[in-house]
């Protein structure tokens, strides 16, 4: 035989011991298996959240910040000015137009019309960022887009609102002479709301009138003003 009996119960007990079935032969407490008190977990439980809450706390600056600017701009008076802003790179928005819109004009052609906003919102005190905004939203830089409501070319100009600024309908068509009425709508609704851009927008939108008899609560929702506001400074984060 190449192992006696002794020498299997010897291997067997070795065996137990490694299995951790024999507490006394590591000095063990003989109710090491039982579990904690209650007392134990709770303490255990409340530090683990002091370190989770210690480290978000830490990472919470920076994300705070950018908070804070949400809430600034969707959540008190919606006020993002129609003033000049930053300069601007025609070249990289005209890539970021043809990518995501892809428009019916060559690229040359939409730099150039955002030279021409650019220049028009300087004159009229008008948000870049926004005014080039509205053009996307509302026309996808289509210039021969028409709505079932009568709207008519980039910035989606009624007849109505041509006529108020002595142009007849012929002309919405061009989309300098389209873009410059659509401006200046941008620039005379924002000195009648105060540079409030998201009544500025509604009112753009749905009209003056629907604008000011609309509650704080159907403000806050609207689809169209909140997607612009959104768009406008997402890209705004972008190009920095």
């Amino acid at each position: 035989m190449l192992f006696s009996n002794n020498d299997k119960k010897e291997d067997w007990s070795k065996w137990k011991t490694f299995q951790g079935r024999n507490p006394k032969h590591f000095n063990l407490d003989p109710n090491w298996h039982k579990p904690w008190p209650m007392w134990k977990m709770v303490l255990n439980t409340i530090f683990i959240i002091l370190i989770a809450l210690i480290f978000m706390d830490c990472r919470g600056p920076e994300k705070e910040a950018h908070i804070d600017t949400n809430i600034h701009e969707y959540e008190s008076r919606y006020t993002a000015n129609f003033n000049r802003g930053m300069g601007v790179d025609v070249e990289y928005d005209a890539k970021v137009i043809h990518r995501y819109y892809r428009p019916n004009i060559s690229k040359s052609k939409t730099k150039h019309l955002l030279i021409y906003i650019h220049g028009l919102c300087e004159n009229y005190d008008v948000n870049y960022e926004l005014a080039k905004t509205v053009v996307g939203v509302e026309s996808g830089w289509k210039t021969v887009v028409k709505s079932s409501a009568g709207a008519i070319g980039l910035m989606q100009i009624m007849p109505s609102v041509a006529k108020d600024f002595n142009t007849s309908k012929n002309e919405l068509k061009d989309p300098y002479v389209n873009i410059t009425l659509g401006v200046k709508l941008l620039s005379k609704l924002a000195r009648r709301y105060e540079n409030d851009a998201k009544m500025v927008l509604i009112a753009y939108n749905e009209g003056p009138s629907r604008a000011d008899k609309m509650n704080r609560k159907h403000k806050k929702a609207h689809n169209y003003a909140n997607k612009v506001i959104e768009v406008a400074y997402a890209e705004v984060s972008l190009s920095k």
